[in-house]
């Protein structure tokens, strides 16, 4: 509800860290989003994006090349969501807004 304003429909997700290994919650992001969830191969993202960045700052490797070296999606992580939930979800959306606009949750 707080990026509708970017007006983005996102095409894959990526989950990174501890909770990304549960298929359970990768299941529940796909069907909120309907969009694929990928797992990357490195789960420890912070650590993984504070390295490249210290590489690009001192070996100059440019991002890109860093990106294609290590952010690559884990194999069969690939999560694809489930159309029938997304009406569950929109519905529960709707209520949670109106909600937030009436002041309910203060």
């Amino acid at each position: 509800l707080r990026t509708d304003w970017m007006q983005l429909e996102p095409q894959i997700i990526y989950l990174t860290g501890g909770a990304s290994k549960n298929d359970a919650i990768a299941q529940v992001v796909a069907n909120i989003f309907q969009a694929k969830v990928q797992r990357l191969a490195v789960s420890g993202s912070v650590a993984l994006g504070a390295a490249m960045r210290a590489s690009q700052q001192s070996l100059g490797i440019t991002i890109d090349t860093l990106e294609a070296m290590f952010c690559q999606p884990e194999a069969g992580s690939t999560i694809e969501p489930v159309v029938s939930e997304s009406d569950v979800y929109s519905a529960v959306s709707e209520q949670f807004e109106t909600c937030l606009s009436q002041g309910c949750l203060s």
